[in-house]
C-alpha cells in the first residue's frame, strides 16, 4: 500500500504554516514595538526559571552592539546596576555559573568585544553545557532573530515578574550586618581548598576561550570583586593565587581595599557600590578616558 498525502493536502499545510509564521510575525513586532513605552519589560529582572536563558538571548541578540562586556556569576548583576548600565556595555550574569560560561558563550557565537572583565571568584562552577547548546541550536538561533518576542525573555510567566516587580530603585548603601558576612565565611573555613580537578578543568576551559577571544582582538582581564573578609579566607586565598599562576599572561585588576565598598552579605553589591565597584573598573582599565563609556555619572551623585 502506497501512503501519499495529496497536492491539496499540501496546499492546506501550507497555509496552515503561512497563517502561523503571520501572526508569530504580527504578534513578535506589537511586542517589540511595545518595549519602548513599557521599560519594565526589559528590566534585568527575570522569573527564576528563565533567569540565565533569558541573559543568554539577551546576550546573543546584542553582541554586536557591545564592545565592553562583564561575565561572571550573579555578583555582576549589581556591576553596574540596571538604570546605569552604558548602552554599549553587556552584564553576563549566570547564576548558579560564573565567567567560565560567559567566556565560552562568547567564544561559541564569534563575538569579539573590545574589552572583556571576567569575574574570577566563580570560575569554578563550570559551563551548563545543556543549556548553551539548546540556545545556540542553528534552529534556535534563527527562531529567535526572526521572531525575538518568543525568547524566554517574553514568555508570559517571566513578563509577569517582570511587571510584578516594579521599577528597582537603587539601595542605600550599608555596612553588611555580622551574621550577613559570617553566613558566607561559614561557608569556606579555614580547612577548606579549592578542588584540584575542578580548579585543572576550569583553567583549561577558561584558557581555551579566553585565548580564542584575544586571539580576534579583545582585552580580556579578570576582576575579585569581594568583601574583605572574605579575600582574607584561606580558600580565596589559594584559589586566587591559583588562577593568577595559571592565567598569568592576562590581566588581573587589583581589589579595592578602601571603605567606601558595601556588600549586603560579603559577595553581593548593594547596587550604589555596584555602580562605584563599575566606575572604578572602568577608569582602572582607561575606557571612560578613551571614550568607550565617556561622561560616567559620579558615584557620589547618583
Amino acid at each position: 500500500m502506497h501512503l501519499f498525502i495529496s497536492n491539496s493536502s499540501h496546499r492546506y499545510f501550507a497555509k496552515v504554516f503561512g497563517v502561523f509564521l503571520l501572526l508569530s510575525w504580527a504578534t513578535s513586532a506589537i511586542l517589540m514595538r511595545m518595549m519602548p513605552s513599557h521599560p519594565w519589560m526589559i528590566k534585568d529582572k527575570q522569573y527564576m526559571l528563565f533567569w540565565k536563558d533569558s541573559v543568554i538571548e539577551r546576550y546573543i541578540r546584542e553582541y554586536r552592539s557591545k564592545p565592553i562586556v562583564i561575565t561572571g556569576s550573579s555578583i555582576c548583576q549589581e556591576i553596574p546596576p540596571e538604570g546605569l548600565r552604558p548602552t554599549n556595555v553587556a552584564t553576563i550574569y549566570l547564576f548558579g555559573s560564573g565567567g567560565q560560561m560567559g567566556l565560552e558563550l562568547m567564544d561559541r557565537i564569534g563575538a569579539a568585544p573590545k574589552i572583556v572583565l571576567v569575574e574570577a571568584t566563580m570560575l569554578l562552577q563550570g559551563v551548563d553545557q545543556d543549556l548553551l547548546d539548546e540556545e545556540l541550536r542553528p534552529w534556535t538561533l534563527w527562531w529567535h532573530r526572526i521572531f525575538p518576542a518568543f525568547s524566554k525573555e517574553m514568555r508570559p510567566t517571566n513578563l509577569y515578574c517582570k511587571w510584578a516587580y516594579g521599577i528597582p530603585q537603587l539601595d542605600t548603601p550599608r555596612a553588611a550586618t555580622k551574621a550577613d558576612i559570617l553566613s558566607w565565611v561559614a561557608r569556606y573555613p579555614d580547612c577548606a581548598e579549592p578542588d584540584p580537578t575542578k580548579m585543572e578543568q576550569a583553567l583549561a576551559k577558561t584558557r581555551h576561550a579566553a585565548d580564542h577571544l584575544r586571539s580576534r582582538g579583545s582585552r580580556v582581564i579578570f576582576f575579585t570583586p569581594l568583601s574583605p573578609e572574605l579575600m582574607k579566607r584561606p580558600y580565596f586565598i589559594k584559589l586566587f593565587a591559583t588562577l593568577r599562576a595559571g592565567l598569568q599572561d592576562y590581566e588581573w585588576l587589583p581589589t579595592p581595599t578602601d571603605k567606601s565598598y558595601y556588600w549586603n552579605d560579603g559577595i553581593h553589591f548593594y547596587s550604589k557600590s555596584g555602580y562605584r565597584f563599575f566606575v572604578y573598573l572602568m577608569k582602572t582599565i582607561g575606557a571612560d578616558s578613551s571614550g568607550v563609556v565617556p561622561n560616567l555619572p559620579d558615584p557620589d551623585n547618583i
